[in-house]
């Protein structure tokens, strides 16, 4: 559960919700019961600072991602992401890191 502060679509009246898995986005819209209209009406999310620095992390890791998807197409290797960490398969072999964490640790495993 977790505290979302939302508008009402009828009323413009702001309300804090505890909402449930799984969290809407920003611009869905879902319906909860207006405290201003004493009835069920849509609702939409606050853009808040809060969620603004959440859609501002998932653009950068969106960016990121595409960023080595490139970089690999431009070298004819393919790439698959797992949590945190990217593995990258060539011809002959495969090599995973986290792109994340300061120090990088490679792993390799070659065919030859």
């Amino acid at each position: 559960m977790r505290h979302f502060m939302c508008d009402c679509l009828e009323c413009g009246g702001k309300e804090q919700f505890n909402l449930n898995e799984p969290y809407p986005k920003y611009g869905d819209r879902f319906e909860c019961f207006c405290k201003y209209c004493c009835k069920d009406t849509s609702h939409t999310l606050t853009l808040t600072r809060k969620l603004a620095a959440e859609q501002r992390r998932e653009k950068e890791e969106k960016e990121l991602r595409d960023s080595i998807i490139r970089c690999c197409e431009k070298y004819g290797f393919t790439c698959r992401f797992l949590y945190e960490s990217v593995i990258i398969t060539t011809p002959i072999s495969s090599w995973q890191f986290a792109y994340h964490s300061s120090k990088k640790t490679l792993h390799h495993e070659s065919t030859i």
